[in-house]
C-alpha cells in the first residue's frame, strides 16, 4: 500500500523549516506556507524540487484539493 504524505509532513520529516524549503526553492516563506495551505498554486518545478530536496517520490506527496483546483505549469505562461 502505498502511503501519501502532505507537503508540510514531507518537509518536517526532513527536518526542514519553512524558511530552510523556501530558500533552498529560492522563494519567500509565505509563498511555502502558503503552499502547504492551499492557498497558492503549486508549480510543478516547485513540486518536483520539493520532492527531491525532501526525498520523497512526487507522486508520494498529496497536495491540498485547493492547491490541485490553482496548479499551473511553466508552459501556461508562454504565447501559443
Amino acid at each position: 500500500m502505498q502511503r501519501l504524505i502532505s507537503l508540510a509532513g514531507a518537509r518536517v520529516t526532513a527536518g526542514l523549516t519553512q524558511q530552510e524549503m523556501a530558500d533552498k526553492l529560492g522563494i519567500h516563506r509565505s509563498y511555502v506556507n502558503a503552499m502547504e495551505n492551499g492557498k497558492a498554486p503549486i508549480r510543478p518545478a516547485y513540486l518536483i524540487a520539493w520532492a527531491s530536496i525532501t526525498g520523497f517520490d512526487v507522486k508520494d506527496i498529496f497536495l491540498p484539493s485547493e492547491s490541485t483546483e490553482k496548479m499551473t505549469d511553466d508552459s501556461e505562461s508562454t504565447e501559443k
